[in-house]
């Protein structure tokens, strides 16, 4: 327990990388059950409308794009230490993200201006964090398919939008 933590922290420090993680099919597994879950609990505390199968469904295509992209870099033997580094780098962010909603409850669908409340200001300090940890992940990235930090981020940011092309059939409409 005290290596993941080590590994955890030195992560976020960016003193360490994805190939400093264990090459454990089992782990993977294990942390990936754990985000689902994270994702699945936090989806339906903070949503007004929540949709759990778009969550697991959300997982599932993140990592199959990541290995993609990772097979096409010719970096596929790194996908598990990688797919590790992603998914532990993320546990503090989905943990705060979860004990913020719970307190404040479901976000309004849609936000606007009348509908915010004074607790929603809970999520601000969640703002730093997210940057943050978007820097690690292109760290993370960025070390393991051997390219410069701004094309990692492009090639996150391509991630990004093709996972929302491929979820935005499951996606039902806001409720207005």
């Amino acid at each position: 327990m005290n290596a993941w933590l080590a590994l955890l922290r030195d992560l976020y420090l960016m003193r360490r990388g994805p190939s400093d993680a264990p090459y454990s099919p089992t782990a993977l597994v294990v942390l990936f059950g754990i985000a689902m879950g994270l994702g699945v609990a936090t989806n339906a505390v903070g949503a007004a409308d929540p949709q759990t199968p778009v969550v697991l469904i959300a997982h599932v295509v993140e990592l199959v794009l990541l290995n993609a992209l990772m097979t096409v870099k010719g970096h596929a033997s790194r996908f598990v230490q990688t797919a590790i580094s992603e998914l532990l780098a993320a546990l503090p962010f989905a943990v705060s993200i979860h004990v913020v909603l719970s307190f404040i409850g479901p976000l309004p669908n849609p936000v606007t201006p009348d509908n915010v409340r004074p607790e929603h200001a809970l999520l601000m300090p969640l703002v730093p964090l997210t940057f943050w940890w978007l820097g690690v992940r292109i760290r993370i990235l960025s070390q393991a398919i051997e390219v410069p930090p701004l094309r990692a981020f492009a090639l996150l940011t391509l991630l990004w939008i093709a996972k929302m092309v491929l979820l935005a059939p499951f996606v039902t409409a806001p409720i207005e």
